[in-house]
């Protein structure tokens, strides 16, 4: 039987480290870690597979672009669906497919879209309302139960404000909604977000962990944040990585999930 797994999680938000005990599984093959999320860690995926592989892990991923973990049918302001994310309520199948086929030790957990609108039933939800949050707080238990249940580590990787590069995208002339959003929304949609989680994190000691990466990405928490990396944005766009913020966020990642990652196999 596997010994004792964490659920963890990693934030790019000041908040203190909040961590749990457990007992690290035994070693015997290359420990596994999933990827799900939307495109930031997807894109991230190949550094990942790099850096982990220096550790020897390996990396799987079931991250799909502009889909929160939670598969949830995402809605704009308007109400409308949102076409792209069509594939979105596949991605727990998919997650749920690689958690059998490949046994993780940790399930990383990354993405925006949490903060999204979405149709609960035959209703909108409407981002930031008191519904909003009390259905995301029961589908935020009912995965991690779910993404845990065979013994995996979940780590949530905290929303973390957009950056500087997203000025290139929102003008005041022109924005893409959706980056308007998470740009405006930073202290009342997504600070609350990661607030949630540390409380998550807070009641449930035993199986949590949290870290705060906040200075690491970010010199000054604002939205957006200067998270410039020799005078370039680490995110061009404001929200992925570009080659140096890439190698940067996810070894910094690796090595903090070191303590309570199995051992891999020597030789």
């Amino acid at each position: 039987m596997r010994a004792a797994r964490l659920i963890f999680l990693i934030t790019l938000v000041g908040l203190p480290i909040v961590t749990g005990q457990t007992a690290a599984p035994a070693a015997g093959r290359h420990p596994v870690i999933l990827l799900t999320g939307d495109s930031v860690p997807m894109h991230l995926l190949d550094t990942f597979r790099e850096e982990a592989a220096t550790r020897g892990w390996r990396v799987v991923s079931a991250a799909r672009g502009s889909c929160p973990v939670t598969g949830d049918e995402l809605m704009d302001p308007r109400g409308h669906v949102i076409k792209v994310a069509a594939h979105c309520e596949e991605a727990p199948a998919e997650q749920d497919a690689l958690i059998r086929l490949r046994d993780p030790a940790v399930v990383i957990w990354w993405d925006r879209w949490s903060l999204s609108d979405f149709r609960a039933g035959r209703r909108h939800v409407v981002s930031g309302t008191r519904r909003f949050w009390q259905i995301r707080a029961r589908r935020l238990a009912s995965a991690v139960d779910r993404l845990s249940a065979s013994g995996a580590r979940v780590a949530f990787v905290a929303t973390e404000p957009t950056g500087t590069g997203v000025r290139r995208a929102c003008t005041p002339e022109r924005c893409n909604e959706w980056k308007r959003f998470l740009l405006d929304h930073f202290w009342d949609v997504t600070a609350r977000w990661n607030h949630h989680l540390r409380g998550f994190a807070l009641a449930h000691q035993r199986r949590t962990a949290y870290f705060n990466l906040n200075d690491f990405v970010c010199h000054v928490v604002a939205s957006p944040c200067n998270d410039r990396i020799a005078g370039v944005p680490a995110r061009g766009d404001g929200t992925h990585y570009g080659v140096d913020g890439s190698i940067r966020v996810v070894d910094e990642i690796l090595r903090r999930l070191t303590p309570f990652m199995p051992a891999a196999p020597s030789g």
